[in-house]
């Protein structure tokens, strides 16, 4: 079921390939498949009409809210499915579906008022050039410091760089760091399990674990080091890509264009929002392309998880794909003025140095030269 519904919600989306219009064609062939499609396409058009008015929120709202549900129940599954879906559309219209579905009565179902309070959840701040932490009591906090260290204490409070925040945690309730580029956290959990997020990442936990199950939202990059508990297993999410642990170390990527995991030690399972997983073992890796998971393969782990220390390796990189990351690592602007797409550079940069020291670096191993200017760095070709 879950395979149809994600081709029902592609088709609601307009984002079906050929092949899979195809697909959908031919099941629709079955009367009672088609019925089912037009009673998902009555609930989709009639949320996203409802959702029109309000503010979208990217799926973020989702993403609390589908935490909180748990995932064990396979026909809260589907009706998650198409909360997620259409949350991504419009915030508002996660509780147009709450009215126009009924949940199972031996489920745990979840009120109006708390889809109401997941979809409106949102940043109430301006974008900033500062680490942010929003706490379970809707509190917020600004980090100057190029790094901070977070810790969630066992009574759901906040800490931050060892100073502990103001205020009281909210049981049920959830915290969200955001980290912008040019920055990095650390994120210590109560079960003994840490985070290090990457410039440009944004993470969502619960204020305390339940009994039964560990889950958090991952959106960026971030290494996570899972405390082992044989009860409880760990879930990170992601908008397409679900990892499941015990307990083990592993690296994982989650953006638009593509998600990779990248397992260090123990073992982790891997699922996808089209029904396809995978187990990975030590130094394997596994990336989510075009909605399709790649070949497992063997890498050298190193060079994916140096960014932890501030290192970047390149092997063969082309060198504007290098300046983009160091525009994330330093928060600076880089303009090509000429055409680099013939130049690629291999070697580790060292991050902790500063950016006028990695340019010389660079300038060295390659024919560009530099002009730091208001808008940015200004990257000529030396001829």
């Amino acid at each position: 079921m879950g395979r149809k519904l994600n081709l029902f919600i592609r088709s609601f989306r307009g984002e079906l390939s050929s092949e899979e219009k195809s697909l959908l064609d031919k099941l629709l062939e079955d009367k009672g498949t088609a019925a089912e499609y037009e009673m998902y396409r009555n609930i989709w058009d009639q949320a996203i009409e409802k959702g029109k008015s309000s503010r979208p929120d990217s799926g973020k709202s989702w993403r609390l809210l589908h935490s909180r549900m748990g995932q064990k129940e396979a026909g809260r599954r589907i009706y998650r499915r198409i909360f997620y879906a259409v949350a991504a559309s419009a915030a508002a219209a996660v509780i147009a579906i709450c009215v126009l579905v009924r949940w199972p009565d031996n489920h745990h179902a979840c009120s109006e008022q708390l889809l109401s309070e997941a979809a409106a959840d949102v940043w109430d701040v301006a974008p900033s050039d500062k680490i942010v932490v929003k706490t379970s009591a809707g509190k917020y906090y600004s980090v100057e410091s190029g790094q901070a260290e977070i810790t969630l204490e066992e009574d759901g409070c906040i800490s931050i760089n060892s100073v502990l925040m103001a205020g009281e945690s909210v049981t049920g309730g959830y915290n969200r760091i955001k980290v912008p580029r040019g920055k990095m956290a650390n994120l210590q959990l109560p079960d003994g399990s840490s985070v290090f997020l990457n410039s440009l990442s944004e993470i969502t936990f619960p204020s305390e674990f339940s009994d039964d199950e560990r889950m958090v939202y991952l959106s960026g990059e971030a290494y996570f080091t899972v405390a082992k508990d044989a009860r409880r297993p760990f879930t990170t999410f992601s908008d397409r890509m679900n990892v499941t642990v015990l307990g083990t170390e592993f690296n994982f990527s989650a953006s638009d264009e593509s998600s990779v995991v990248t397992l260090v030690s123990g073992n982790v399972k891997v699922d996808t929002d089209m029904s396809e997983s995978c187990i990975l073992n030590p130094s394997q890796q596994v990336a989510l392309q075009n909605g399709k998971l790649t070949a497992v393969k063997t890498v050298d782990v190193q060079p994916v998880i140096c960014w932890k220390y501030r290192i970047m390796q390149c092997d063969n990189q082309n060198i504007s794909d290098v300046f983009d990351r160091l525009s994330v690592a330093f928060d600076k602007d880089f303009i090509c003025a000429d055409t680099l797409d013939d130049i690629f550079i291999s070697g580790k940069l060292d991050l902790n140095k500063s950016l006028d020291v990695i340019l010389e670096t660079i300038s060295f191993a390659a024919p560009v030269t530099f002009i730091d200017t208001e808008e940015g760095i200004v990257v000529k070709r030396v001829k």
